[in-house]
């Protein structure tokens, strides 16, 4: 046991959690354990022996450092949020009011707009693998203005060929008319 010893006594496998785990194909269960302030992963798995006998628990904190990476694999803010509350999150989202509706337990939330200091980012949550109970999810935002930048860019180059088609037609215009209107010899 590698956690500290007040926070170990509160880790509970249950028989439930066991249960699930011997009807499961891979012999295997995770729960999210909420460990004073931290959130943790726990996973069971059996020692493999001719008898089902022994089962090992490991488990891993969902942490700053783990929120961190997802941001760095997926290029999102990331939070993670349980029973609505944010327990760790990436620096730019710290302080946010993560407010996300959701449809019930396990559900995804719609897109929405979310104000972090002045800025808009749009985001959304997930439902944590492997939180039967429903009350761990994932709170994942970008940068509205980050996500517009190429859209915006290509409005102002479009408008710019606007201005340039229609020179280009008032020239050709004048033209033509001026070809029009001279006397016919």
């Amino acid at each position: 046991d590698t956690l500290p010893p007040e926070i170990s006594k509160k880790l509970s496998i249950d028989e439930e959690m066991i249960v699930r785990a011997e009807d499961s194909s891979s012999l295997q269960a995770t729960n999210i354990e909420a460990l004073g302030e931290s959130l943790h992963l726990v996973m069971i798995y059996p020692l493999l022996t001719p008898e089902l006998s022994v089962w090992i628990g490991v488990g891993f904190p969902l942490d700053r450092a783990l929120v961190e990476q997802f941001s760095r694999l997926s290029n999102f803010e990331i939070a993670f949020l349980y029973d609505g509350r944010v327990v760790a999150s990436t620096a730019a989202i710290e302080h946010a009011d993560l407010k996300f509706p959701s449809s019930g337990k396990n559900a995804t939330s719609p897109l929405q707009i979310v104000k972090v200091n002045g800025k808009p980012f749009i985001g959304s949550t997930v439902p944590f693998p492997e939180d039967f109970e429903g009350r761990t999810s994932i709170a994942m935002l970008t940068s509205l203005e980050h996500e517009m930048a190429p859209f915006w860019r290509l409005e102002r180059l479009l408008m710019g060929l606007n201005v340039v088609a229609l020179l280009i037609s008032g020239v050709a215009g004048v033209i033509v008319a001026r070809g029009v209107t001279r006397p016919v010899i």
